[in-house]
C-alpha cells in the first residue's frame, strides 16, 4: 500500500480514479472530432469555401477554381492556409518598410522647406 496520501486517498486510489476518468474521456471522442485534431494523420476531407478555393489555386495546387474538387484533405488545406498566411505577412512587412521609407523621405523634404512642428503648432493656435 502506498504511503503518500493526498486528500485522504492513497496513490493507488488516485491512479485508479484518473485512469477511470481517462477511459471515460476516451470513449467520448468521435471520429468527426478526430478529423479536426491537428495530430490526426488519417487525411480527412474538408469542403473548401470560395476563398479557400482561390488559395488552393494561388498556391498552385490546382490550375483553376473550377478544377478544385468538392473536398480536399485537411492536411493540404492546412498547408495552403499556412503558406498563404506566411506570404501575406511577408508582403505586409514589405509594404510597411516602403511606407516607412516614404515617410522618412517626406520628413526630409519638409525639413528642407523649413516646416517644423513648432511652426505648425503656432499656426494651429
Amino acid at each position: 500500500m502506498a504511503i503518500c496520501m493526498r486528500n485522504g486517498l492513497t496513490l493507488i486510489q488516485i491512479y485508479r480514479s484518473e485512469l477511470q476518468l481517462y477511459s471515460s474521456l476516451k470513449k467520448r471522442i468521435s471520429i468527426t472530432q478526430l478529423k479536426w485534431a491537428s495530430s490526426y494523420k488519417g487525411g480527412g476531407t474538408h469542403k473548401p469555401n470560395t476563398l479557400e478555393k482561390y488559395l488552393l489555386v494561388w498556391m498552385k495546387k490546382y490550375p483553376s477554381v473550377t478544377d478544385v474538387p468538392k473536398t480536399v484533405t485537411y492536411d493540404m488545406m492546412e498547408k495552403v492556409r499556412n503558406w498563404a498566411r506566411i506570404k501575406i505577412n511577408i508582403f505586409l512587412c514589405f509594404v510597411t518598410i516602403a511606407i516607412c521609407v516614404g515617410m522618412v523621405y517626406s520628413g526630409k523634404k519638409a525639413a528642407e522647406r523649413g516646416e517644423t512642428l513648432q511652426k505648425m503648432n503656432i499656426k494651429w493656435h
